[in-house]
C-alpha cells in the first residue's frame, strides 16, 4: 500500500514538474513590440483596440514588452509635429532591438510608411483601424500586413429603415477630417441605393452648439447618423463621445452610429465596427509575426469583424420593436436576467470537483501515513474551499447519514444559512417558511450503488419561492473504495423553466392564432417550397387542411398559379431583399376554380445574412375582385348611358373645378376628349366670361345653400361660338357627413323647343292678324267689286277716248291697286295657294333678280350663284316668290345704304334630315335654299326675334311699313318652307329661305287664256251685298246670260223650287248672313246634283275652299267682267262631272 502511494506521488510530481518546465521555458521568451496609436490615451476607440490586443498577447506564449506611444493627432493634427515625433522615437528606440511594430488608424499608418526605414529598418509592421484602405498603399513595401477598418453603411441604413418605417430623410452629422471625410465619402458612394426611399443631407460644417440646435427641430420622418469628431469650445475640449451624448439628449429623432466605442451615449446601435475585435485580430496577426512567419505572407484582412450591438435603453426611449432585430444581436443597458450555467461548464466544474475530491481523499490517506505532508494537504483544502466558494452554484456535502459536512457560499446565500450552523445536521435545519428536503430516494440509491445522478426537482429558496432546480448528486469514496457520503450540486433553472413555460403558452397561443386566423398564413423555404400554412391559406387553394394541401402539392404551387409569371415576380422581389405588400395574384383551386388572393411577405435572415425562410399572409379577395369588376361594369354602363344621352352632364368639386363630363358636354365645350378638362373651370372653357360667371354663381349657390338650383334657362355661347338655349339643373353632391363636396350639372339643349315656341307665337300672331285682315278684306273686296263692276258698266255707255271713259279707267286701275293691296295683306296673314303651280324655281329667281337689277345702285356689287342648269321643280306662286326676293334684296340694299357693299344671291339644293327639319319646323325632304346675304351693319341680337312681327321696323318713322319681312314669312310658311337668319355685323347677314322641291314632274309655264266668249245660259246669282246685286247681274246680262237674282240663301232655294230647276249654273257669295254659300251649295246638290255652283269669296278663303262635288270653281273677289266670264265659261264648257 505504501509502495502504491509512492508511485502515485512520484507520477503526479513528474507531471507537475514537466508542465512547470514547459511554461517556464515559454515565459522566459520575451519580445519587444512598439505600438503607435494615432490618438490619445482615454479615447474609447484606442482603449478598446489596446484592450483586445493585450488580451491576445497576455494569453500568448511570449512575454511581450509592449511600448505604447500615443500620437494624440485628434487634438494636435498639425503635420509639422511629425519631425518632432521622428526625433522622439529615434531617441527612445534607437538602441533597442524591436521585434515588431503595430500601428493603429491612419495617421500612425501613414507615419510608419514614411519613417519606418529611418526609425525601425526591416522591423515587421502590423496595422489596424485603417480607413479607405487600398492595396496600392503598401505595394512594394516589405514585411507589412494588417487589417483595414470599414463600416457597414447599407446594412445600418436598412436597420434604421426597418426600425423606423415612416423615415423619409437621413441626416449625417460629422466633419471633414480624415476619418470624417472617409466616412462621408463611403456614405455618398452608397446613397444611390436609397435615392427612391430617402433624402440624405450631410452636415459637415456645423459647430457643436449649432448641430445640437438643428437636431432638436428635425421632423419625425428623419433619423441621424453620427460620424465622430472633436471640438474646442470656449476653452474646453469635447470628445466624440461628449458631442454624441449631447446630440442624443437634444435630438428630436433617433441617432445611429457605425462604431462600438460610441455606444452608451444614447445611439441606437446596429452592425458596428468594434475596436476590441480589431485589437484581438491584430494581436493574433502579431503573434504569427513573432513566431517568425513573414508579415507579407499573412493576407491583409479587409472584411471587418462587425458586431450586432444595440442600446436597450435608447430603443425603449424611441419605442422601437426589438423583434425586428436580427438573431445574434446583443444589448447594452439591458435589465438583468437570470442565466443558466451550460452543461459544459457544469461538467467542467463537476470534473474539477471530483478531481479535487480525489486529491483530497489521497491527501487524507497520506496524512495517516505521512504527517509531513499535512501542511500541503491543508493548503489543498484551503484551495478547494476557495474554489468552491467562487463557484456561483450551490454545492453541499453530506455523510452517509444525511448530515451536512459543508457547503459553499452560494449554498449559504441560496438557503439563507451559515455553514457552521448546518454541519452535522440534517435537512430540517434548512426549513424556513416552507420545508426543504434535499435527501430523497436518489441518495439511498447512490449509497447502495455509487455513481452520479442528475434529475429535476423543486425546492423552496430563502425567500419562499418554489424554484425549479437540477440536482446533481455523486458519491465520494475513501481510498479503500468505501462510500463516505454525497456531494450535491443545485443548479437553479427556475428562470429557464419559467421562460420555457411562458414560451410553451405563447407557442400554444400563437399556434391557435395561426390555425384560426381568418387570413391565410404561410411559411416557405428560400427555394419557394411551402413548409407550413394554416387552414385559411389551405382553403384559398381549395383544401380543407394544411396536411391535405401539403400532401397534394408537395409545398409547390406552380400548378395553382393562373399566370406562372406572377410567381416569378413575387420571388424576384423577395430575393432582392424587399418586402412584398398587397401582391394580388389569381390562383386555381384544387377543382380548377379561380380565386384571387392578396399576398404580403418578408424574408427572415440569420446572423450571417442568409435567408432562413419567408413568412407571409394571404387574404382571399375573390369577393372583392368580383365586386370591383361588377363596380367597373356598372361604371362602364353608367358612362355608356351618360355618353349616349343628348343632355349635358358634368360635375365639379367645391371649388367648381371640372371633375368629369359626358360626351355631349365635351361636344358642347368644343372638346374632343372630356378627361383633358379635369381641374379646369368654366372660365377656361366658355368663350363668353359673362356666361361662365353666371353658371359659376349658380354652382356656388347650390354648394353653399345645399339646395338644388332647378330649371333655369340661359342663352349662352358654346365652345364653337354658337348661341344656344339651355335649361339647366344644378344639384349639390352631399357626402356622408351632409357637407356638399361638389355640384352636379345637367343641361338640356332647348334651342329647338324655343324655336318652335317662337314659331308657334308667330303663327298665332299671323292667325290673329289673318282673322282681322280676312274680315277687312271681305268687306273691302265687296266694295271693290261694286266699284269695278259699276265702272265697267259706265264705260260701256261712253265713247272711246272721252274724258269720262278715261276717268272710269283711272277708277278701274285704282280698284286693281286696291285689290293688289288686299292680296298682299292676305298673303302674309294667311296667303292662299290658288295660284300655285309647278314652276322652275331657278327661272323664277332669275326673273325676279333681272327685274331688280335696274334699281340696284352702282356702288353695290351683286354676286349670284345658282346650282347647276337642271330645272328645280317647285309648287309655288311665281308672283309671291318674286315678292319674297324683292323684299329681302330691298332690305339688304337699304341696310348697306350709301356705303360700298356686296349683295349675294345664292340658290342651292339640300336634303333635310329629321334633326335639321325639326329645328326649322318643316317636314324632312328635298329642299331648295334661296340665300340673300349682305355685309352691312347687320341686325342687333336684341331685335333678332322680332323682325318677322307685322309692322315692326327699325327705320325712322315713315321709313318703312314693317310688313316686308312679315309678308316674306307668311309666303314662305304658306309654301311649306322656313326662313332662317344669322347676322355678324359688317361681315355677313344672311336670310336662308327653304322651299320644298318636287323630285319629279314637269314645269308648267304661266299662261293666260284668251278672252272667253259670251253665253246665253240661265244663271242664279246669290249675293247679300245690294250694290253687287245691282251691278253684277247687269254685267252678266250684257254678256248674254239670263240672270235671276237672290239676296239670301233661303231666297235662292225658293227661286230654285219655283223655277223647277231650270238654272244652268248658280253663282253664290260664300259669306252671307244666315246660311252661307257652302251650305247653300250642299242643299242645291241634294236638289239637283248636276247643277254646277261657283263660290265667290272676298275674305281670302279661296285657298281653303277647293272645288268639290257640285262646287266646280272658287272665285276670289274683287273680280271684273273678264275674270268672271272666264270662270263661268270654264265651268259651263266643261259639262257635267
Amino acid at each position: 500500500m505504501i509502495f502504491f502511494h509512492k508511485i502515485i506521488k512520484a507520477g503526479l510530481l513528474s507531471v507537475f514538474l514537466g508542465l512547470l518546465f514547459c511554461f517556464s521555458v515559454q515565459a522566459d521568451i520575451k519580445k519587444r513590440v512598439v505600438y503607435l496609436n494615432s490618438y490619445e490615451d482615454g479615447y474609447a476607440w484606442s482603449d478598446t483596440l489596446l484592450e483586445g490586443l493585450r488580451l491576445v498577447l497576455d494569453t500568448g506564449p511570449y512575454t511581450v514588452n509592449l511600448h505604447v506611444e500615443y500620437m494624440d493627432t485628434k487634438r494636435y493634427p498639425d503635420p509639422e509635429l511629425r519631425p518632432y515625433l521622428v526625433d522622439l522615437y529615434r531617441y527612445k528606440y534607437g538602441g533597442l532591438d524591436i521585434d515588431a511594430i503595430i500601428v493603429s488608424d491612419d495617421y500612425a499608418f501613414d507615419f510608419i510608411l514614411a519613417y519606418r526605414d529611418q526609425l525601425f529598418p526591416g522591423v515587421p509592421v502590423v496595422f489596424c483601424g485603417v480607413n479607405d484602405y487600398q492595396p496600392s498603399r503598401i505595394e512594394g513595401v516589405e514585411n507589412i500586413t494588417g487589417m483595414a477598418e470599414s463600416f457597414s453603411v447599407v446594412e445600418n441604413v436598412e436597420f434604421a429603415l426597418r426600425l423606423i418605417p415612416a423615415a423619409r430623410r437621413m441626416v449625417v452629422v460629422g466633419d471633414e477630417s480624415f476619418t470624417g471625410g472617409a466616412t462621408m465619402s463611403a456614405i455618398r458612394q452608397m446613397a444611390h441605393l436609397f435615392e427612391d426611399r430617402l433624402e440624405i443631407e450631410y452636415w459637415s460644417d456645423l459647430a457643436m452648439e449649432a448641430a445640437i440646435e438643428a437636431v432638436s427641430r428635425l421632423p419625425e420622418d428623419t433619423f441621424i447618423f453620427y460620424v465622430p469628431y472633436y471640438e474646442y469650445l470656449k476653452g474646453s475640449f469635447y470628445s466624440a463621445e461628449d458631442i454624441l451624448e449631447r446630440i442624443c439628449e437634444n435630438a428630436s429623432v433617433p441617432v445611429f452610429t457605425f462604431w462600438e466605442f460610441l455606444m452608451g451615449s444614447g445611439a441606437i446601435g446596429g452592425q458596428l465596427t468594434s475596436g476590441y475585435s480589431h485589437g484581438k485580430m491584430a494581436g493574433e496577426m502579431l503573434l504569427k509575426v513573432l513566431e517568425g512567419i513573414p508579415a507579407e505572407s499573412i493576407p491583409v484582412i479587409t472584411e471587418d469583424p462587425y458586431i450586432l450591438l444595440f442600446d436597450y435603453a435608447a430603443m425603449k426611449r424611441w419605442g422601437m420593436d426589438m423583434g425586428l432585430l436580427p438573431r445574434g444581436s446583443t444589448f447594452i443597458n439591458e435589465p438583468r436576467h437570470f442565466y443558466e450555467l451550460n452543461r459544459e461548464v457544469f461538467w467542467t466544474l463537476m470534473g474539477s470537483m471530483i478531481l479535487l475530491s480525489s486529491v483530497l481523499v489521497l491527501l487524507v490517506l497520506n496524512i495517516t501515513h505521512r504527517r509531513v505532508v499535512e501542511e500541503k494537504i491543508k493548503d489543498q483544502l484551503s484551495f478547494l474551499k476557495i474554489l468552491m466558494n467562487t463557484i456561483p452554484i450551490p454545492i453541499y456535502f453530506k455523510d452517509k447519514s444525511g448530515r451536512f459536512l459543508g457547503c459553499n457560499n452560494s449554498f449559504e446565500n441560496w438557503f439563507g444559512v451559515q455553514v457552521r450552523n448546518i454541519v452535522d445536521k440534517g435537512d430540517a435545519v434548512l426549513q424556513g417558511r416552507y420545508p426543504v428536503r434535499l435527501s430523497d430516494d436518489v441518495d439511498e440509491a447512490l449509497l447502495k450503488e455509487p455513481g452520479v445522478r442528475v434529475y429535476e426537482n423543486r425546492i423552496h429558496d430563502v425567500s419562499g419561492v418554489y424554484r425549479h432546480v437540477i440536482l446533481t448528486k455523486a458519491t465520494y469514496l475513501n481510498a479503500r473504495g468505501e462510500v463516505l457520503g454525497l456531494v450535491g450540486v443545485i443548479n437553479d433553472v427556475h428562470g429557464m423553466k419559467t421562460a420555457q413555460e411562458n414560451l410553451r403558452i405563447a407557442e400554444e397561443r400563437y399556434r391557435s392564432i395561426f390555425e384560426n386566423a381568418s387570413k391565410g398564413i404561410f411559411i416557405a423555404s428560400p427555394k419557394g417550397r411551402l413548409t407550413h400554412m394554416n387552414r385559411a391559406f389551405a382553403q384559398i387553394l381549395g383544401y380543407d387542411s394544411e396536411y391535405e394541401a401539403l400532401k397534394n402539392t408537395g409545398g409547390l404551387l406552380e400548378s395553382h398559379y393562373v399566370d406562372p409569371e406572377n410567381r416569378k415576380v413575387f420571388w424576384e422581389i423577395l430575393l432582392a431583399g424587399r418586402e412584398v405588400t398587397g401582391f394580388e395574384v389569381a390562383f386555381y383551386t384544387r377543382d380548377r376554380k379561380m380565386r384571387w388572393a392578396s399576398l404580403s411577405a418578408r424574408a427572415v435572415y440569420d446572423s450571417d445574412g442568409q435567408m432562413v425562410h419567408v413568412e407571409g399572409i394571404g387574404e382571399d379577395i375573390t369577393k372583392r375582385r368580383h365586386a370591383e369588376m361588377a363596380l367597373m361594369e356598372s361604371r362602364q354602363r353608367l358612362w355608356l348611358v351618360l355618353d349616349n344621352i343628348p343632355q349635358l352632364v358634368f360635375w365639379q368639386d367645391r371649388e367648381l373645378r371640372i371633375m368629369g363630363m359626358n360626351r355631349s358636354s365635351a361636344e358642347f365645350f368644343g372638346l374632343e376628349n372630356g378627361p383633358r378638362v379635369i381641374g379646369k373651370t368654366l372660365y377656361e372653357l366658355l368663350p363668353d366670361k359673362e356666361d361662365a360667371a353666371m353658371l359659376m354663381e349658380r354652382g356656388e349657390r347650390a354648394v353653399l345653400q345645399h339646395e338644388p338650383v332647378c330649371r333655369f334657362k340661359c342663352h349662352i355661347q358654346d365652345g364653337r361660338g354658337r348661341k344656344i338655349w339651355l335649361e339647366i339643373n344644378k344639384v349639390p353632391l352631399l357626402g356622408a357627413d351632409g357637407v356638399a363636396s361638389g355640384v352636379l350639372t345637367c343641361a338640356e339643349d332647348i334651342t329647338r323647343k324655343v324655336t318652335l315656341e317662337r314659331q308657334l307665337l308667330q303663327s298665332q300672331k299671323m292667325e290673329a292678324l289673318g282673322r282681322l285682315s280676312g274680315g277687312i278684306a271681305h268687306d273691302f273686296n265687296n266694295i271693290l267689286t261694286s266699284i269695278i263692276n259699276s265702272a265697267e258698266l259706265a264705260m260701256e255707255d261712253l265713247e272711246e277716248g272721252s274724258m269720262g271713259r278715261k276717268d272710269l279707267e283711272r277708277v278701274l286701275r285704282a280698284g286693281e291697286r286696291g285689290s293688289g293691296m288686299i292680296k298682299k295683306i292676305l298673303s302674309f296673314s294667311r296667303p292662299g295657294r290658288e295660284e300655285f303651280q309647278c314652276v322652275d324655281l331657278r327661272s323664277v329667281v332669275h326673273e325676279g333678280l333681272d327685274l331688280l337689277r335696274t334699281s340696284i345702285p352702282g356702288h353695290i356689287r351683286v354676286k349670284e350663284d345658282f346650282c347647276g342648269e337642271h330645272p328645280l321643280s317647285c309648287m309655288a306662286d311665281p308672283v309671291q316668290i318674286h315678292q319674297v326676293l324683292m323684299n329681302l334684296c330691298t332690305n339688304a340694299l337699304q341696310a348697306m345704304g350709301s356705303h360700298p357693299g356686296t349683295l349675294e344671291v345664292h340658290l342651292a339644293t339640300l336634303t333635310l334630315g329629321e334633326s335639321e327639319s325639326a329645328g326649322l319646323g318643316v317636314v324632312p325632304g328635298f329642299y331648295g335654299c334661296l340665300s340673300v346675304a349682305d355685309n352691312g351693319p347687320g341686325i342687333a341680337i336684341a331685335v333678332l326675334d322680332k323682325i318677322f312681327d307685322p309692322f315692326f321696323t327699325t327705320r325712322e318713322k315713315g321709313g318703312g311699313s314693317g310688313l316686308g319681312l312679315s309678308m316674306v314669312h307668311g309666303i314662305v310658311m304658306n309654301h311649306g318652307g322656313a326662313v332662317q337668319v344669322s347676322s355678324l355685323p359688317f361681315e355677313r347677314t344672311v336670310f336662308d329661305v327653304f322651299l320644298p322641291l318636287e323630285k319629279q314632274g314637269a314645269v308648267s309655264s304661266v299662261t293666260c287664256g284668251e278672252r272667253a266668249g259670251n253665253g246665253k245660259e240661265r244663271l242664279l246669282f246669290v249675293e247679300d251685298d245690294m250694290d253687287q246685286r245691282e251691278t253684277v247681274p247687269r254685267i252678266l246680262r250684257n254678256m248674254g246670260y239670263r240672270v235671276v237674282v237672290a239676296g239670301t240663301a233661303d231666297e235662292a232655294l225658293f227661286r230654285m223650287e219655283s223655277s223647277e230647276n231650270i238654272f244652268d249654273l248658280v253663282l253664290t257669295d260664300y259669306d252671307m248672313p244666315g246660311t252661307d254659300g257652302l251650305r247653300l251649295a250642299h242643299r242645291l246638290e241634294s236638289m239637283n246634283p248636276d247643277l254646277p255652283v261657283i263660290l265667290a269669296t272676298g275674305g281670302g278663303m279661296a285657298e281653303t275652299l277647293q272645288p268639290r262635288g257640285n262646287i266646280r270653281a272658287v272665285l276670289s273677289k274683287p273680280y271684273n267682267r273678264d275674270s268672271l266670264n272666264r270662270v263661268i265659261r270654264s265651268v259651263l264648257d266643261a259639262g257635267p262631272c
